[in-house]
């Protein structure tokens, strides 16, 4: 009997040690991994807002998820450091990989309390530092951009090898699109018989030559966009309408499915005066098409274009090099009217 006792106190002696050393370690990882994760993210929150972060870090941030199995990993401390240095940084949904649905949450890491007599400032918030992802930025408060591009734009097209930027060959006209991810819009526009070639950019901003991280930050007011150049005499305007309303739905405001922020709102912006007119007109006949069927009010914002920024060269025909790659086809189903297609 005494062995039988003094066995087991030694086992559970063992258990209770290793046990003890387990957490141990696994507190040391986690204390460890948060601390590399809140420098991290404290320096790719300073990037994109072209500011510094209070300490580096991310405490009291709300964050839009755009990596949300990271950074809301990293708020309860179970993040693997690697995990937020790969999705964290403008990565995501668009970068292929399928994360929840894009929300904001609040992310506060535990921290020390403050001292005593110490005054505290309000931690800033993605709010202030960036703007609400469903309100456009403010001229007073858009980064003011470059004078040039800090990248190469590509001459010329992945696909058919035509020229992406002017000048265009005589006879062909112009439009601009923004319809969410331009990965998707743009491989559904250069598969449309009578398009003549096309490029992915950022337009309805504000700032000048813009990265894609800035335009992510909501800080440009931009939105991304597709630039089709097509041959009236093979495709009309209003069938291109028509395509650009079916393969997106344009009552999402400031979104397009799980893509949330004002750089996926649904936009037309006309290059020549006789655009203007038809783009109305379908905008409005889809609309009230889609309120028959009780849809929300259509957000298709209708303006003439500024300057069209091409985006970077790894974004052109994204979806003929990386034919895997993420497609955001958030449609509402309805078909675009016949009779306004065929009008033109």
């Amino acid at each position: 009997t005494r062995n039988l006792v003094t066995r087991n106190l030694v086992t559970r002696n063992l258990v209770t040690r290793n046990l003890v050393t387990r957490n141990l370690v696994t507190r040391n990882l986690v204390t460890r991994n948060a601390r590399v994760a809140s420098r991290v993210a404290g320096r790719i929150a300073s990037r994109v807002a072209g500011r510094r972060t209070v300490n580096g870090d991310l405490a009291g941030l709300e964050v839009d998820a755009l990596a949300a199995r990271g950074v809301a990993d990293f708020g309860a401390r179970r993040l693997q450091p690697a995990f937020l240095l790969i999705h964290v940084p403008f990565g995501g949904i668009e970068e292929g990989v399928q994360t929840p649905l894009r929300h904001s949450q609040q992310i506060t890491p535990p921290g020390p309390a403050p001292r005593r007599g110490r005054s505290t400032r309000p931690r800033r918030n993605l709010k202030t530092m960036f703007g609400h992802r469903s309100e456009l930025v403010t001229p007073e408060r858009a980064l003011r951009g470059r004078a040039h591009y800090d990248f190469a734009v590509p001459a010329t097209h992945f696909v058919n090898g035509r020229p992406i930027q002017p000048p265009f060959p005589a006879g062909l006209q112009t439009v601009i699109f923004g319809l969410g991810c331009f990965w998707g819009a743009e491989e559904v526009f250069w598969q449309t018989g009578g398009v003549w070639t096309t490029a992915v950019g950022y337009s309805g901003g504000i700032t000048a030559h813009p990265s894609y991280e800035e335009v992510c930050s909501g800080l440009t007011g931009h939105t991304e966009s597709v630039l089709v150049v097509f041959d009236p005499a093979q495709v009309s305007f209003e069938t291109l309408l028509g395509t650009f309303f079916e393969v997106h739905d344009p009552t999402q405001g400031m979104r397009q499915g799980n893509d949330v922020g004002t750089q996926y709102r649904s936009a037309i912006y006309w290059t020549d005066p006789a655009q203007q007119h038809p783009a109305e007109a379908a905008k409005n006949a889809y609309a009230a098409t889609l309120a028959r069927l009780g849809y929300p009010a259509v957000t298709t914002e209708i303006a003439p274009a500024g300057q069209f920024y091409y985006a970077e060269g790894y974004h052109q025909q994204y979806l003929a090099k990386n034919p895997d790659g993420y497609r955001c086809h958030s449609t509402t189903g309805v078909s675009f009217p016949s009779e306004l297609r065929s009008s033109g």
